[in-house]
Parts: structure tokens; C-alpha cells; sequence
């Protein structure tokens, strides 16, 4: 038996056996990191709760207060909340100053999300 990583949780050290490697893999990736018990001490069902409970997913006051402490979180002025990638890539674009009248590379792997924001703006 060969041990070839010891991971610490809260519960103490943690071994883990070499085996196959695709498996051994992310079975170590998988447990570096819960996210169980990162937010173990965060009521996160109240706010989600109050979120649905006033039907305003979008622009409510729970999103404004959740910009401002994250923006605070950050060392930053402001925070942008968005639905998706596909917002969040046509805003970064636009605030670089990229216009119909630019050209933007993108990679072949970029997935069509990249290139449907590329789009919107009217850049080639």
C-alpha cells in the first residue's frame, strides 16, 4: 500500500491510495476543495429565499445589495450583476471600447458564447 498525497480536512489528515490514474486524478481534484464546507457557516437558503419569495430576480434590492458588498469585497467601485457569460463577455468588450468598426480574434475552442458577443457588437 502506497500513499502518494495526504489532504487535511476538518476533521483531520486524510490518505489517499494511488490507484488508476484518470480516477485517481479527480478523485484528489474532486475532494481539494468542498464547497460544503467552505460555506459551512452561511445561511445561504434566507437571501435565496427572499429572492423568490418578491419575484425580482432581476434589478431587486437583494441583487443591488449583493453588487455593493461584493464590489466592497473586491477593493472595487462597482460590481455589474449579469444573467450569463454570453452579458459578462459583451460588457467587457464594450467597456475595452471594441466597436462594429474592430476586428476581435478569438480562439477556435472559444465556444459560440465569445463569438455570438463579437456579434452583438457588429465586430468582425
Amino acid at each position: 500500500m502506497r500513499y502518494r498525497l495526504g489532504l487535511v480536512r476538518p476533521s483531520g489528515p486524510v490518505r489517499i491510495k494511488r490507484r488508476h490514474h484518470a480516477y485517481w486524478r479527480s478523485y484528489v481534484y474532486g475532494t481539494l476543495f468542498s464547497t460544503r464546507l467552505a460555506n459551512a457557516d452561511v445561511d445561504l437558503q434566507a437571501p435565496v429565499q427572499r429572492v423568490l419569495d418578491s419575484h425580482r430576480y432581476i434589478l431587486g434590492e437583494e441583487v443591488a445589495a449583493f453588487e455593493r458588498e461584493y464590489a466592497n469585497y473586491l477593493g472595487v467601485e462597482y460590481c455589474v450583476g449579469v444573467a450569463n457569460g454570453t452579458d459578462a463577455i459583451n460588457i467587457a468588450l464594450r467597456a475595452v471600447g471594441v466597436t462594429s468598426s474592430d476586428c476581435v480574434l478569438a480562439t477556435a475552442n472559444a465556444g459560440f458564447y465569445s463569438s455570438a458577443s463579437i456579434l452583438q457588437i457588429g465586430a468582425c
